[in-house]
């Protein structure tokens, strides 16, 4: 009686193993450029069906990277730890030269900072907007500005289209 609940588990399992593998397959191929009806038909499925495996397989790559990312994000916070203890008791050392002393405020300084950056912990920096070469401050153009140059523009689009009429003879 235990044999059956078994081969059914092992049964579940390869029909779960096959549809990620199935899923992989999509996104696989999305990735190369094929378009949903082409990957529902190399797949076997309905369009739909890709679809949903495409988006599928794409929200469990992101579900990772975040997860990664957050690894990575502890990791280096930890770092940051050790090195700030490690350089505390500088600060405390009484036996240390004021220079010294300073130096490791310094570092210490510099962790705090790091460490705030990672966490987001700072005010964003207020940036204000430039033109796009960055020479001059940009300035919101009037209503009237606006629609002289939507005209400036329409007019130049008009005698572009004029001159390759002409050229091309019609």
């Amino acid at each position: 009686m235990n044999e059956q609940p078994a081969s059914q588990a092992t049964e579940k399992s390869d029909e779960v193993a096959a549809r990620q593998q199935k899923i992989q397959q999509a996104l696989n191929l999305r990735r190369r450029g094929a378009t949903y009806p082409q990957i529902a038909s190399a797949l076997g499925v309905a369009r739909s069906t890709a679809v949903r495996m495409v988006k599928y397989a794409l929200a469990q790559a992101k579900r990772e990277a975040d997860a990664l990312g957050e690894m990575i994000l502890e990791l280096e916070i930890d770092r940051l730890d050790a090195l700030l203890r490690a350089v505390w008791p500088r600060l405390e050392d009484g036996n240390l030269s004021a220079e010294q002393r300073l130096k490791a405020c310094d570092r210490v300084l510099a962790i705090s900072a790091r460490r705030a950056k990672l966490l987001g912990l700072d005010a964003p920096e207020k940036v204000a907007p430039v033109t796009l070469d960055g020479s001059a401050p940009y300035v919101n153009p009037t209503d009237e500005e606006r629609a002289a140059k939507i005209v400036e523009l329409l007019s130049k689009a008009r005698s572009k289209s004029d001159k390759s009429k002409n050229e091309s003879g019609t």
